[in-house]
C-alpha cells in the first residue's frame, strides 16, 4: 500500500498538531504542584500519553497494509481518549484553570477529528482495493 493510501498527508498534520499541543503544554505541566509531577501523577501521565500519540503516528509511516494502519491509529484513538481524561481530571483538581483546559482540549478535539477522518480514508481504500484485487 503506497503512501497515499496509508495516509502520508494525514501523519504530517496530526504530528504538526500534535507538536503544537505539546509545545502549549509543556510549560502547562511544569507548572503542576510537585505530587503531581511525580511518577504516577497526572503531569507524568499527559505527557506519557502526548509522547504515545507521537509514537502511534510516525509507527502509522511504517505501516504499508490497512489493516496494520487501522491497528495503530486505533491504538492512537484509545490514547487521545486517555490524554482527555487526564487532562480533564487535572481540571477537577483544579490545577488546570478553564482557559488552559479549553485550549488543551481543542487540541485533543481537532487530533481525533483528524484521526477518525484519517480512519475512515484508510477504511475506504481498503474496501476499494479488495474490490479491484476481487475483480481481476
Amino acid at each position: 500500500m503506497s503512501e497515499e493510501k496509508t495516509g502520508g498527508e494525514d501523519t504530517g498534520r496530526v504530528l504538526q498538531k500534535l507538536k503544537d499541543l505539546m509545545d502549549y503544554a509543556e510549560p502547562q505541566l511544569d507548572k503542576f504542584p510537585r505530587p503531581e509531577k511525580g511518577y504516577a501523577g497526572l503531569a507524568t501521565k499527559i505527557r506519557m500519553c502526548f509522547n504515545t500519540m507521537a509514537e502511534r503516528t510516525m509507527d502509522t509511516q511504517k505501516c504499508y497494509y490497512a489493516k496494520s494502519t487501522l491497528k495503530e491509529l486505533n491504538e492512537l484513538d484509545k490514547e487521545i481518549q486517555y490524554a482527555k481524561f487526564y487532562v480533564e481530571r487535572a481540571k477537577k483538581k483544579g490545577i488546570l484553570d478553564f482557559k488552559k483546559f479549553d485550549i488543551m482540549s481543542d487540541y485533543l478535539d481537532q487530533i481525533g477529528k483528524m484521526t477518525g477522518s484519517w480512519i475512515g480514508k484508510v477504511k475506504e481504500s481498503a474496501k476499494e482495493q479488495e474490490k479491484s484485487n476481487g475483480t481481476k
